[in-house]
């Protein structure tokens, strides 16, 4: 599915849902997706699929829509259950973080 989405510059909704989909490979999407949707996906949440999160959280995409139910890991093991959306708040944390470091602040945000 390597870039698979990579000329659809226009692309606003992409319903991915019940595809039986357990990753994505990096790259397969490059422009910004406003919405993506994925109920009923067993998503694997491993180190691999850390760039999806973070091509989330960096193009503020939304997963689901207000009537679903939140997307959750379906593995590994000790990602069952959790919802993709603390590990996008996650990710977002660390990024900020990143940048306070590369700014020269410390964690209680003084240089």
């Amino acid at each position: 599915m390597e870039r698979t989405f990579a000329h659809q510059t226009k692309l606003f909704w992409l319903d991915l849902s019940k595809n039986e989909l357990r990753s994505f490979e990096e790259g397969t999407f490059d422009a910004k997706i406003a919405n993506i949707l994925l109920d009923g996906n067993p998503l694997q949440c491993d180190d691999e699929f850390d760039w999806f999160v973070r091509y989330l959280v960096t193009n503020r995409v939304r997963t689901f829509l207000p009537y679903q139910p939140e997307i959750t890991c379906a593995g590994p093991e000790k990602y069952v259950g959790v919802r993709l959306k603390d590990l996008m708040i996650k990710k977002a944390n660390e990024t900020l973080t990143e940048g306070m470091k590369t700014l020269g602040f410390n964690e209680q945000g003084q240089r």
